[in-house]
């Protein structure tokens, strides 16, 4: 993976709703060969097995490039593919029930909408294990976020 998340600038998602099967691996090259540190494989109108059957192919891809492969919401995958990581939503399972599914320690992004919402997602990423991966907290606002020490 290149160097550790917090090096990663440029997130790229591969939404399945806008690119077809068979062109997933040369889309996600041209990501990556365009400057993206960093892909999510989104597929909302797919199943977790479908998505099983993308995500070895490109993430073979990913790890010759050594891009971090992030899938969205479903965390079974990462029990049967080794992606470096997995994105869920406010509404899917929490990031300590994404790291018990996927049966092993990896990054574990929580779409966040509120300043309450991104402190409990980021206490719920500190409280894991030391061996954990850096952690990953999604936080997207409409409005002006400042850091608070």
């Amino acid at each position: 993976m290149k160097g550790n998340l917090s090096e990663c600038r440029l997130y790229g998602i591969l939404d399945l709703s806008y690119v077809d099967d068979a062109d997933t691996v040369a889309v996600a090259e041209a990501m990556i060969k365009g400057g993206v540190d960093l892909i999510q494989l989104r597929g909302k109108e797919r199943t977790s097995n479908e998505l099983v059957d993308l995500a070895p192919e490109l993430h073979k891809l990913t790890a010759r490039y050594s891009t971090p492969l992030i899938v969205n919401d479903h965390a079974e995958i990462a029990k049967k593919v080794p992606v470096e990581g997995v994105h869920v939503g406010q509404e899917d399972d929490s990031i300590e029930v994404v790291r018990q599914k996927a049966g092993r320690e990896l990054l574990v992004g929580k779409s966040t909408h509120s300043l309450k919402q991104a402190m409990a997602a980021t206490a719920a990423q500190n409280s894991r294990s030391p061996s954990a991966p850096e952690a990953s907290v999604s936080f997207f606002s409409s409005r002006s976020i400042k850091p608070v020490s």
